[in-house]
Parts: C-alpha cells; sequence; structure tokens
C-alpha cells in the first residue's frame, strides 16, 4: 500500500477509535487523533463559547492536522480520527449550514464510515458512564448520521461497514480485506 491518509467517520459510539487504534496496527500505520494534541486543552473552554467558536476550533484543529498528517505521510499511511468529516457532520447539523472544507487542508484518500445499531450505540455510550458527553445522545447523533450520508452519498472512496455486534478485530479484518 502507498502512503495514504484514511479517514475514520462515524458518529459517536459507532467505534472509531477502538477500530482506529486497531486498524493502525494491522497496516502500520500512524493512528492520528483529532484535535491535534496542542489545542486539547481548551476544547472544554471553547464549547463553552458556542457553536462558531467550537466550528472555529475544529477548523484550527483540521489545518493543524493537516500540516501534522502531511509531515507523518512523507513516511508512512495516517489513519485519522475524527478529521474533517466530523467537523463537517457535526458543526453542519449544529449550525444548520453546508460547511466547506478549506482546499489547502489535506483530504483523505480513502474513507471508512463506521455505522451500527442506534440500540447498540446507546449501549456503548452508556458504558462510558461519567465520561458519556452530553451531546452524545441519539436523537442528535441520528441528525448527524444524516448529514454523514450526505456528506458521503457521492463519494467513490468510502468503505462502509457495520460494526453491530462485531468485536473489534472481527470489524479491522473486514475492513483490511476491503482495503486490499
Amino acid at each position: 500500500m502507498a502512503y495514504q491518509l484514511i479517514e475514520l467517520a462515524s458518529v459517536d459510539g459507532a467505534g472509531k477509535t477502538s477500530v482506529g487504534r486497531d486498524l493502525a496496527k494491522g497496516l502500520d500505520a500512524h493512528y492520528y487523533y483529532s484535535p491535534p494534541e496542542c489545542l486539547r486543552d481548551i476544547r472544554e473552554h471553547v464549547r463553552g463559547l458556542g457553536p462558531e467558536a467550537g466550528l472555529a476550533y475544529y477548523m484550527l484543529g483540521n489545518h493543524v492536522a493537516s500540516n501534522e498528517i502531511s509531515e507523518i505521510l512523507s513516511m508512512r499511511s495516517v489513519i485519522a480520527e475524527p478529521y474533517t468529516l466530523s467537523t463537517q457532520a457535526n458543526h453542519g447539523f449544529t449550525l444548520g449550514r453546508e460547511i466547506t472544507i478549506p482546499g489547502e487542508i489535506i483530504v483523505p484518500d480513502q474513507i471508512i464510515y463506521l455505522t451500527a445499531s442506534w440500540e447498540e450505540i446507546e449501549q456503548r455510550l452508556a458504558e462510558r458512564g461519567e465520561s458519556r458527553k452530553v451531546h452524545e445522545n441519539v436523537p442528535r447523533l441520528m441528525k448527524v448520521a444524516e448529514q454523514y450520508d450526505r456528506l458521503l452519498s457521492d463519494r467513490e472512496n468510502v468503505i462502509r461497514v457495520d460494526t453491530t455486534g462485531r468485536e473489534v478485530e472481527k470489524t479491522v479484518e473486514i475492513i483490511l480485506r476491503k482495503l486490499s
């Protein structure tokens, strides 16, 4: 596989982080979690400033991530999550408008879109207990999923995988088969 950027996209609870880490191991790729580490300390503060500030924060995160990912891609593949599609889907829903990613941001060569049943997503989110965020509720996530479906509908570089009832290892096996 040539060096490439693979973006994992999904609503919260569908398995991005667990699958992303194992997929990176399976591909001997770099796992890149966004927002970039240099911005994480201010995330909660920015959330309190409203949705436009949140969008600005994640767009800045996409710029920083794009620069960092570009450097890594010179040496190896990158599995990024969440990245540009998350910004578009979540903030497109929250703000009720189309979110465009600036052209200078590196785009993924491949998108892996994970889904799961809403019952399983709710169960996974409930298991987070105290660490569950207020925005991690199924009615909101259903609307964000509609944004993802709209954003991905005309793209050819999308692999869709349903994680319902599947162990992470099995999901990664399916993705690896589809990538090869």
